[in-house]
C-alpha cells in the first residue's frame, strides 16, 4: 500500500513520525510530502535537514508549494491512504473527491485538529479517524454539541480579558453546532488506538540523554515546559504577566485591574520562575526548559535554566527526551502534560494570574482533569507557588500507580508502546475492506 504523510509544518514528524516507521516496517510504500508554500514560522517550516531519522527505512520525500501542486501529486502517485494530523483542508476536498482513485484520508487526531471543525462535509472528508482514546471521542462530540451562550455572554461582560482567539473558536461553535448526524458520521468513522507520539520514548537511552545536556546520572532533573503567553491572546493579564521592571508592571497591572493591580501586583513570569529555580536548588537538581519552535529564550529563562532546549529533534521528540529525564515535570496549561505522565513522573500546572480556565477547557474538554488528577498532576496558583516552592520537597512528588493507570487510560491510552501498530492496524484492516464497526476492539474500547 502507498501511504502519503503530508507535513505542512517540521513539528507535524513528532507525532506522525511513529506511524511511518511503523508503516515502514509492515512493508507500505511510504512517502512524506513537504508543504513549501504559504506561512510558517521560520524554525517550523519543512526542511529537508531536519527530516528525522526512522528506525525501519526511509521514506521519500515530495515537495509541493500550493493545494494545486497537492492535487497533482495525489493525481501521480496514485496513494491508497494519506495520514494526517490535519482533516482535509478547504482547498484541496473538492479536488480529492474527483481524483481516478480517491485516497482514504486518515487523521491521527491532536488537541487541535478538530477545534475548528464546524461543518458535515469536513467530517465526511476523514474516512478514518484516529483517536487516543473513547474519552477524546466524547469530549469532541462536547466540544461541538455543548451550548456555550451562557458562556459567550459572560465573556462578552468583560471582553478585553478573553482575546479574540477563543472569541471566535466559540461563536463560530456556538453558530454551526453539530448535529445528530454530524455526531453519527464523526462516531462512525472513529476508532480509538492511544496516542502514537508516546511510542517514541521506546528505547531511550536516557544516559545518553543526559550526557548530551552535560548531566550527570545521579543529578535529579526538573523539566519545564516554557509559558508560550505573552502576545497569544494580546489581553491586559497576559501582558502583566510578562512585564518587567517597577514601572512597566505596575502600568500593566492597573490597564488589567485598576486600583487593585497598583496596590497588590500579580506575580509575573520572572517570580514564577524565580520559585522554581529555587526548588530546584534546594532539591540539588538541574532545570531543563524546553522552548516552543516559536520562542525565543526570555533574558529569565536564560538566567534560571541550567539547560534550554528547542526542537531540535522530532523523533523521539524532544520534550519526550524531557520528560524520561525529568523526576517531575512543570508547565503552564500545556498540552504536553501527558507527555510527561506517560513517563511515569507527576507534573505541576503552574497558573497564570488572569488565565480563564473555565474558557480553555471550554475549548477543549479533553483538557478537562489533565492538571488535577490526585496522585498524578497538580496546578498550584501563581502566589501560592512562589511562597511553596521552596519548601517542596522532590522526594515527596510521587506517582501513585493506580491513580496513574486510569490518567493514561483517559489521556494517553494503553502504555504498551503499540499505539503505532493500533493505528496500522486500523488502517490495513479498512484498506482490505473491513467496514470500521467490525475492527475489532478491546473491552476499553481501543483497537486490538
Amino acid at each position: 500500500m502507498k501511504i502519503i504523510f503530508p507535513i505542512v509544518r517540521m513539528n507535524w514528524y513528532r507525532v506522525v513520525a511513529t506511524t511511518i516507521d511503523a508503516a515502514l516496517a509492515a512493508g507500505h510504500e511510504v512517502e512524506c510530502w513537504h508543504s513549501i508554500g504559504g506561512t510558517h514560522w521560520q524554525a517550523n517550516r519543512p526542511n529537508l535537514q531536519k527530516v528525522p531519522v526512522f528506525l525501519q527505512g526511509k521514506p521519500v520525500i515530495r515537495e509541493y508549494d500550493s493545494d494545486e501542486a497537492f492535487l497533482k501529486l495525489a493525481a501521480e502517485q496514485s496513494p491508497e491512504a494519506i495520514v494526517s494530523i490535519s482533516v482535509p483542508w478547504d482547498g484541496i476536498i473538492p479536488g480529492l473527491q474527483t481524483l481516478t482513485a480517491r485516497p482514504r484520508w486518515v487523521v491521527i487526531a491532536t488537541n487541535d485538529t478538530f477545534a475548528k471543525v464546524n461543518h458535515r462535509e469536513v467530517i465526511e472528508a476523514c474516512d478514518l479517524i484516529v483517536l487516543r482514546s473513547p474519552h477524546e471521542l466524547r469530549c469532541v462530540v462536547d466540544d461541538h454539541t455543548a451550548d456555550l451562550s451562557g458562556l459567550l455572554h459572560e465573556m462578552e461582560s468583560a471582553p478585553d480579558q478573553h482575546g479574540e482567539l477563543f472569541f471566535s473558536l466559540l461563536r463560530a461553535r456556538q453558530a454551526h453546532r453539530w448535529t445528530e448526524d454530524m455526531v453519527r458520521e464523526f462516531e462512525s468513522r472513529s476508532v480509538a488506538t492511544g496516542y502514537p507520539l508516546l511510542d517514541s520514548a521506546l528505547g531511550l537511552d536516557l544516559e545518553k540523554i543526559r550526557s548530551r545536556w552535560g548531566i550527570s546520572s545521579h543529578t535529579p532533573v526538573v523539566g519545564c515546559l516554557a509559558s508560550p503567553y505573552g502576545t497569544v491572546l494580546n489581553v491586559p493579564w497576559e501582558r502583566a504577566f510578562v512585564s518587567n521592571g517597577p514601572l512597566a508592571r505596575r502600568w500593566r497591572n492597573f490597564k488589567w485591574r485598576g486600583l487593585t493591580g497598583l496596590v497588590r501586583q500579580a506575580p509575573n513570569e520572572t517570580e514564577i520562575m524565580d520559585a522554581l529555580r529555587l526548588f530546584c536548588d534546594r532539591n540539588k537538581a538541574k532545570l531543563v526548559v524546553k522552548l516552543r519552535h516559536s520562542q525565543d529564550a526570555t533574558p529569565t529563562m536564560r538566567r534560571v535554566a541550567d539547560v534550554m532546549l528547542d526542537e531540535a529533534s522530532y523523533y523521539p521528540h524532544t520534550a519526550v527526551e524531557m520528560a524520561a529525564v525529568s523526576s517531575v515535570m512543570f508547565g503552564f496549561f500545556t498540552t504536553g502534560a501527558p507527555e510527561a505522565v506517560a513517563a511515569s513522573h507527576p507534573f505541576i500546572n503552574l497558573s497564570i494570574p488572569g488565565y480563564n480556565r473555565k474558557v480553555w477547557e471550554r475549548s477543549a474538554s479533553m483538557f478537562c482533569g489533565q492538571f488535577d488528577w490526585p496522585g498524578v498532576t497538580a496546578s498550584y496558583p501563581a502566589e501560592t507557588w512562589v511562597k511553596a516552592a521552596g519548601q517542596l520537597r522532590l522526594d515527596n512528588l510521587k506517582i501513585d500507580r493506580e491513580a496513574w493507570q486510569k490518567y493514561a487510560q483517559r489521556y494517553c491510552g494503553p502504555m504498551d508502546g503499540r499505539h503505532s501498530a493500533r493505528v496500522m492496524r486500523a488502517i490495513e484492516l479498512q484498506s482490505s475492506g473491513i467496514p470500521l464497526k467490525e475492527i475489532p476492539r478491546n473491552q476499553e474500547g481501543f483497537v486490538c
